[in-house]
């Protein structure tokens, strides 16, 4: 699997292509006044688009991190109980099982190694593979400390519980911070919405008021500067709303 590249299933691409339409829709009214303004959609379309993408990237990898913590905590036990590293990881298949749903991204990058394993592949170059695909700073830090304490004959028990031990305390910062950050998240949805809204009260309140902003060179181009200025500001929030730990 390469998860540097998602692709959309059917119900994604209707979601967005709806998504695209209701927005640019809402400029073309709001901003434009004229279905002209529907010449637009192609460019909130890629927007969309790209957002979605690191969206559904960026949970399927806060999983994925989730899964692998998992996966080498069963390794570490397993290793305890004196199995081989590669043995080890034939355990922990069997443990993520009987946790995760046989399509779970590590229950079938497990199953690829058993089968590489069973290819003759060494254990730390398949580890390698894997966290060059994924690209999570915690599967590539790991892959190079077990080849370094394989080949050098460290305690691969102790390191993988240390492994284990750093990416759990990661992952429970970063769920700290997005608790303290929904608050922000959500009064940032509303803040962004309000421009839309009050342009539209005032159209239905006060019919004609904008009117010598439409259907004209001179408002066409202070409306575009306008929502140019308002997709700065939304960027610019949900760059503001967004840590990496």
């Amino acid at each position: 699997m390469d998860y540097q590249s998602f692709h959309f299933s059917k119900a994604q691409w209707i979601k967005t292509f709806g998504m695209s339409l209701c927005i640019s829709g809402a400029i073309a009214y709001l901003f434009y006044d004229s279905a002209y303004g529907l010449i637009l959609l192609p460019i909130v379309g890629i927007g969309v688009f790209v957002i979605e993408k690191k969206n559904a990237n960026d949970t399927r990898k806060k999983e994925l991190t989730v899964q692998f913590r998992d996966a080498i905590l069963a390794v570490a036990t397993a290793l305890r109980s004196g199995y081989s590293p590669e043995n080890a990881f034939r355990e922990a298949l069997r443990d993520l099982k009987l946790n995760y749903a046989p399509d779970a991204d590590m229950v079938q990058e497990l199953m690829a190694i058993q089968r590489k394993l069973g290819n003759n592949f060494l254990l730390e170059d398949v580890l390698f593979d894997f966290a060059g695909r994924c690209q999570i700073e915690e599967v590539m830090d790991f892959a190079q400390v077990f080849r370094i304490a394989k080949r050098k004959g460290g305690d691969l028990g102790k390191i993988i519980q240390n492994t284990a031990g750093v990416i759990s305390e990661k992952i429970e910062i970063q769920r700290e911070i997005q608790t303290m950050l929904t608050a922000r998240q959500f009064e940032q949805t509303i803040m962004n919405a309000i421009p839309m809204l009050i342009i539209f009260y005032i159209k239905m309140t006060s019919p004609g008021f904008f009117d010598p902003l439409y259907h004209n060179p001179i408002g066409t181009g202070l409306m575009t500067a306008c929502l140019i200025v308002y997709a700065f500001a939304y960027f610019l929030g949900k760059k503001m709303t967004q840590i990496e730990v």
